[in-house]
């Protein structure tokens, strides 16, 4: 399983302790990583190491920033210099932050025990405190910039929807699948994978193929999507499983059980296809693909906002349950979960 948002804000979480005003961030690389174009540089370890403080450990969608000051700053509050420097992290297919006394775990990855964990190839310490950045599969990125051009080019993260009021409109007159939309991280949302998007869909009980979703679609996404994700966030923050009733404990079962169908949590078959380029599961018989065209579709604009003439319009402030819109489906009635504020979030 690829880290994706709710796994990247608890890694982001990991390194926040390494912000200090009165000890100088380290690295220490441990492994060959170093040898990869798309990793840190000999040069650039020495120039960073023991002579910059970590201001602020952002995220964006999945991407991960340290901002380092030369002079110990006190949060993002402060006002950047020219000699600000940009430490990004990616984690790509198996990457993941670990500290002394927490190692997350990855669907993807065997239950570690031992600090720090298998292939590791990055420590970061300020003080007393370390983190360390291991990848099996070698495919994450550690690099620097001198601004934050990298999160110019991802779509407004996942965790913004319910400040910004994000507009779906790109979706009722798109062609494409929505599952292939969800997982491009330029297009409509960042921070969005495989097993988000699965879950999401499966939540408003829209097939990951369908194009040009109706209003109402838009409307279920949208709140399935702040739920799932608040919810996941909430659940590794505090250490607790996710839902029972997600169809995230279920869709692993691929392969796993020979002669019988795999069922989700309230007996339904799940089935797999190839979605947007990647393994999709899904239960047909609540997710049904519509044939459609951009003539057909039934709204040709749609604003996701709280208007009092809208009725049916999400409140983004928490991810609240949809009133008014596919009542036959029992998916969307979407449980309530309180607002996540995650103060270190990039906007």
């Amino acid at each position: 399983m690829m880290p994706e948002l709710p796994e990247v804000q608890q890694f982001c979480e990991l390194l926040s302790p390494l912000i200090s005003v009165s000890s100088a961030l380290r690295l220490k690389v441990t492994s060959v990583m170093q040898t990869k174009s798309s990793f840190l540089s000999r040069e650039e370890l020495e120039s960073l190491s023991g002579n910059y403080f970590v201001d602020d450990v952002k995220r964006k969608g999945k991407l991960l920033c340290l901002v380092l000051s030369k002079e110990p700053r006190r949060g993002s509050g402060t006002t950047q210099t020219d000699s600000t420097q940009y430490l990004f992290m990616h984690m790509g297919m198996t990457g993941r932050i670990s500290a002394p006394e927490f190692i997350p775990n990855l669907e993807s990855l065997k239950r570690d025990t031992t600090y720090p964990p298998p292939h590791t190839h990055l420590i970061l310490s300020s003080g007393k405190y370390e983190a360390a950045f291991s990848d099996p599969r070698r495919f994450g990125t550690v690099f620097v910039s001198s601004t934050t051009a990298p999160f110019d080019d991802l779509a407004p993260d996942g965790l913004d929807f319910s400040a910004t009021h994000l507009s779906f409109q790109g979706l009722v007159d798109n062609p494409k699948g929505i599952k292939s939309l969800l997982l491009d991280q330029r297009a409509v949302v960042s921070g969005v994978g495989n097993w988000v998007a699965d879950e999401v869909l499966y939540q408003s009980a829209i097939h990951p193929d369908q194009a040009y979703l109706s209003k109402d679609e838009v409307y279920a996404l949208h709140s399935a999507l702040n739920n799932v994700l608040a919810t996941a966030v909430n659940c590794y923050k505090s250490n607790k499983d996710l839902p029972s009733d997600w169809l995230f404990h279920y869709r692993w079962g691929k392969g796993k059980s020979k002669g019988s169908d795999v069922k989700d949590y309230r007996g339904k078959k799940i089935t797999f296809i190839t979605s947007g380029g990647r393994t999709s599961a899904l239960v047909p018989s609540t997710q049904k693909k519509q044939n459609r065209s951009a003539a057909t579709t039934s709204c040709k604009q749609v604003e996701l906002q709280d208007s009092s003439n809208d009725k049916k319009a999400p409140v983004f402030e928490t991810a609240t349950e949809l009133k008014g819109s596919r009542k036959t489906s029992s998916l969307v009635a979407l449980r309530r979960s309180k607002r996540i504020k995650v103060a270190s979030t990039a906007s």
